[in-house]
Parts: structure tokens; sequence; C-alpha cells
């Protein structure tokens, strides 16, 4: 998590990611960090870079020129799920090391509300 969120944000983000969201991907969750993350955008590729790992998304074109979307997701908090290209990401942090290359990914809107 970004080392910007404030005391309350973080409350609010621990306990939602470590037991609401996190519990429905994760089979173990460690902890939840607070880090710098740095973001840059450059015509539709997002690159993203954190203490413990580095990631490049590209969005995805339709033959209209416009995003891929991905329609019916099961996941009621992830609002315009769009297509993307993941040409490398990286992690390693609690003794897991994961290297990919040229993956598929997806861009949402997080909303939780209620």
């Amino acid at each position: 998590m970004s080392d910007n969120a404030t005391k309350e944000q973080r409350k609010v983000l621990d306990t939602l990611v470590s037991t609401n969201i996190g519990a429905l991907f994760m089979k173990k969750i460690f902890e939840v960090k607070y880090v710098k993350i740095d973001l840059e955008e450059t015509d539709g590729t997002f690159h993203v870079k954190m203490p413990f790992g580095e990631m490049e998304q590209s969005q995805v074109k339709g033959l209209d020129g416009g995003p891929i979307r991905i329609e019916n997701v099961p996941i009621p908090v992830l609002k315009n799920l769009k297509h993307c290209h993941t040409p490398f990401w990286t992690y390693n942090d609690h003794g897991k090391n994961f290297e990919y290359k040229d993956r598929c990914g997806t861009w949402a809107d997080f909303v939780f509300e209620g």
C-alpha cells in the first residue's frame, strides 16, 4: 500500500486487505506494508515501482481503437475492467520471488461501498 495513506485510511485498509478482500484471493496473507510507490504513465502505459517489485502494463486496444473491456466481472468491487498487456512483473518479498514476462493483466477501478 502507498505510504501516502493517512492513519484513518490505513486502519480501514489493514482490515480490508488482510481480512475481507485479501482473504478472497490469497491462501496466506503475510502483512500489509506501507511503502513508497512510484507510478509513471506515458501514452497508456503504466510503470509501477516499489521496494519489493516492479511492473509495467499497457492497455490493449480493440479494433475501434478503444480499450478492451471485460464484462460480467464476478467481483463486485472491481468496476470498469479493461484488458492490458504486462511485459514484465517482478516481486521479491517474504521469501517469494516472481519474475513474469509477457503476461495478460487487467486494470480496474476499485469501488468499495456500503
